[in-house]
């Protein structure tokens, strides 16, 4: 574990941690970021790494996993940042002017602690009532980890947010034949199943 004493601890290494511990180095200060997720990213990484994000200042439109890579050259690699992932922060405690993060593999301690944490560890929204346990990740999946799984695949995406419209959307160029069904949007969210032909 890092025994150095840094001036910021940053939870969570989403778009907004990676850009926190970037402007803590411009600033001259040391930070450190931790993240219970297994990579750094956050949503951008687990929910939708080939999506295309057109809402970042200075990027007309970037990939996800592109924008994630761009924040990790310009926030851990100019400025040396320390990060632990796979790391679970469990507490919080004093100590004389320091702060003591208490995680899962030990104790860091900084000055400052900014909590990024997003909306945290992710679960899928699995299917109410049926056991999809057979079909997860040979024709039934949550996640969109890479756009190719899907070319030329009739693929079904059940839910009726702004991520199933999204993903419709970012699978045009890539799907045989794509399905948006919204009647299940309260139920099925990020519920995404292509049809292999077994179904």
């Amino acid at each position: 574990m890092d025994t150095e004493i840094r001036d910021i601890t940053v939870i969570g290494a989403g778009p907004v941690g990676l850009i926190t511990s970037f402007w803590a180095g411009m600033r001259e200060a040391s930070s450190r970021i931790i993240d219970s997720l297994p990579e750094l990213g956050g949503q951008l990484t687990t929910l939708y790494p080939e999506k295309w994000i057109f809402d970042v200042p200075g990027f007309p439109r970037v990939l996800a996993r592109d924008l994630v890579e761009q924040l990790r050259e310009q926030a851990l690699d100019q400025f040396d940042v320390p990060v632990h992932l796979e790391t679970t922060a469990e507490r919080i405690s004093w100590e004389d002017d320091l702060v003591v993060i208490h995680t899962d593999r030990g104790e860091l301690r900084s000055r400052t602690v900014i909590i990024s944490g997003g909306h945290g560890a992710f679960e899928p929204k699995k299917l109410p009532g049926y056991d999809m346990t057979p079909w997860e990740g040979r024709g039934a999946h949550y996640l969109v980890g890479e756009k190719s799984e899907f070319e030329g695949k009739k693929v079904l995406v059940v839910g009726g947010g702004d991520s199933a419209c999204d993903w419709v959307v970012n699978l045009l160029d890539t799907a045989g034949e794509i399905g948006l069904d919204t009647s299940a949007r309260r139920r099925f969210r990020r519920f995404i199943c292509h049809f292999c032909g077994r179904i």
